[in-house]
């Protein structure tokens, strides 16, 4: 489950990644509107997947219906978190599976804002596979501040998540500088087509 929501958001990253490569570097004869065609099937297809686990994931709590599952479905179906849980699960991931299955949506500009929508969901996926649980847990808590019965999150690690984007948006850049994006063979080939069409 979980590493089918990494693909989802892997899949994702990669579309914005090649939109960004595309407009920037000025990379359209080499990342075609068929690479992002391609890249939308695969998002499809890792969505689907990734939608399966998500409903196995809360149809089997809601089957056996014990107390403390009662109280997270609770939260996220129609309580404190339902807007966040609501928010994942269609525009994260119902959404943009039925408008990637239209050829129009697979398009750079509209699959780029479309894989925008769906790392936000997954971000707020792994946010609510971790706070609610916590806020309801099967073992009583003892011997500890009240306010440790709710969590919100501190500076330090507000800082440490965006340490963590920031230093992966860094890695990625200075990759992107020091070595070709495109494989030089490929632009190779590119120019020597030019030159015998003239």
């Amino acid at each position: 489950y979980f590493i089918s929501g990494a693909f989802v958001a892997g899949s994702a990253c990669v579309i914005l990644a090649m939109y960004f490569f595309r407009v920037n570097y000025k990379l359209k004869d080499y990342l075609q509107d068929k690479h992002f065609d391609m890249m939308g099937k695969l998002l499809v297809l890792v969505s689907l997947v990734y939608l399966y686990f998500n409903l196995n994931e809360y149809l089997v709590p809601a089957y056996k219906m014990q107390h403390h599952e009662e109280i997270l479905l609770h939260a996220l179906f129609s309580g404190e978190y339902a807007a966040l849980f609501w928010f994942a699960q269609l525009f994260g991931l119902i959404i943009p599976i039925v408008l990637l299955l239209m050829k129009r949506f697979r398009k750079p500009f509209p699959i780029m804002l479309i894989s925008i929508f769906v790392i936000t969901g997954a971000w707020l996926k792994r946010y609510l596979i971790v706070v609610p649980v916590q806020e309801n847990p099967f073992l009583p808590i003892q011997h500890v501040p009240e306010y440790f019965s709710v969590y919100k999150p501190t500076g330090i690690e507000i800082l440490i998540t965006l340490g963590g984007l920031i230093l992966v948006l860094m890695i990625i850049t200075m990759l992107s500088k020091f070595f070709p994006v495109i494989p030089v063979h490929e632009t190779i080939e590119e120019n020597t087509k030019h030159e015998d069409t003239k």
